[in-house]
């Protein structure tokens, strides 16, 4: 819920913990992103570590999570699903970010919002988070295959500089915990 105060400890009373970056990438944009979002933390005085959920990162002795994924399909990446299902019982007793990086729905139309929000259907399933963020990717040809279209690289080229303005705009406005 965005807007809702995080001025709290973790279960374990460690107030002064870390805040986890954790994310599954595809293309590398959502690697990004999170490099972005935990460079902009810092900034904000926090202690921040972001590792790939490849990496199985322990959720222990962090205060928050942060957690995203590039979507497919219309949905979060598998290897995401599956940490925030490993993790689930931890994860409920923390205050936890979701965030999607996507190349699909792109305008800003109702229709493409409510399938922006569905990215994380499957992951509110597990976990609810208390706030959500959208950001949008990049389509590469040779990600892609020749099957897309040349109007929809042309339109993904240009978003790599506004996607970090968007991202270090949301860091501002996230509720910081503690």
């Amino acid at each position: 819920m965005p807007g809702q105060s995080w001025a709290r400890s973790s279960p374990s009373g460690d107030v002064d913990g870390k805040i986890l970056v954790a994310y599954a990438s595809h293309g590398g944009a959502t690697a990004e992103v999170a490099a972005e979002m935990a460079a902009a933390l810092r900034e904000r005085g926090l202690t921040v570590e972001v590792r790939s959920v490849d990496e199985e990162p322990l959720i222990e002795g962090y205060r928050a999570v942060l957690i995203g994924s590039g979507v497919r399909h219309g949905t979060w990446l598998p290897e995401a699903i599956d940490f925030v299902a490993k993790n689930q019982q931890r994860l409920t007793c923390l205050p936890v970010t979701a965030f999607c990086v996507y190349g699909e729905d792109l305008t800003d139309d109702s229709a493409s919002r409510r399938r922006r929000e569905g990215y994380l259907d499957a992951m509110r399933l597990l976990v609810k988070p208390v706030e959500e963020a959208f950001f949008r990717g990049r389509l590469e040809r040779r990600k892609t295959g020749r099957f897309a279209p040349e109007w929809m690289l042309r339109l993904t080229s240009g978003i790599h500089h506004r996607r970090r303005k968007d991202v270090r705009a949301w860091v501002r406005r996230w509720n910081r915990p503690g």
